[in-house]
């Protein structure tokens, strides 16, 4: 938003600046609007906090929040870490197929000493994405991950709850193959079982 630039610029001429914390929920994948550079704004503020969404690494990511790409992010986190008042937090969302690699996002926050703090939600609706209804071989594969993690308790739990009375799996990638199919084309055609492959088993093709 052009204006919030705006604000900010009057905010730093006006001396406030230097008093305020900031705080940011955002994919970073950019941080140029136009003629603006958010890092330039970066050293006039007291804090600034940015929480990164991030659902996976590398291709895993860049599936799920398709229009995105983590080699992009990876290198914003680096810039804005620059700076001495900025705090680094990641933020991610569970679903299916998202828990299937979800760890190596617990991998790569534990093996970085600048990142504060990692949080997740889990996906209630549409509750077809839920975690506990994936596959339970696949579950049995990727509970002991999450297991060394003693934070990730409730991912556990989540995944050795049973699938919800109405779950239909095929419905879920079905609807995740719709959304491949509306990409198809573009730099950021990918298909499901091509990141995901394990799925692909337990997927029933209609074969009428």
């Amino acid at each position: 938003m052009k204006q919030y630039y705006t604000l900010l610029d009057k905010l730093i001429s006006c001396g406030e600046s230097k008093n305020i914390m900031i705080k940011y929920q955002t994919n970073l994948t950019k941080l140029n609007n136009g003629k603006h550079n958010f890092l330039n704004y970066i050293p006039h503020f007291k804090e600034v906090t940015v929480v990164v969404s991030i659902d996976g690494i590398g291709i895993y990511n860049d599936y799920i929040r398709r229009r995105s790409k983590f080699s992009e992010i990876e290198t914003n986190i680096e810039k804005v870490l620059q700076f001495d008042n900025v705090c680094v937090d990641i933020n991610g969302t569970l679903s299916v197929p998202g828990v299937l690699r979800y760890h190596e996002v617990l991998e790569y926050f534990e093996k970085h000493p600048k990142l504060n703090s990692i949080n997740w939600w889990m996906i209630k609706d549409p509750k077809q994405l839920r975690i506990n209804n994936l596959p339970w071989p696949l579950k049995q594969k990727i509970i002991p991950y999450y297991e060394k993690y003693p934070a990730a308790i409730d991912i556990v739990n989540a995944l050795k709850l049973p699938p919800e009375n109405d779950a239909n799996f095929n419905e879920v990638c079905n609807y995740l193959l719709l959304t491949d199919e509306s990409y198809r084309g573009t730099k950021w055609e990918m298909h499901l079982f091509d990141v995901f492959p394990e799925l692909e088993e337990f997927y029933e093709r209609d074969t009428k």
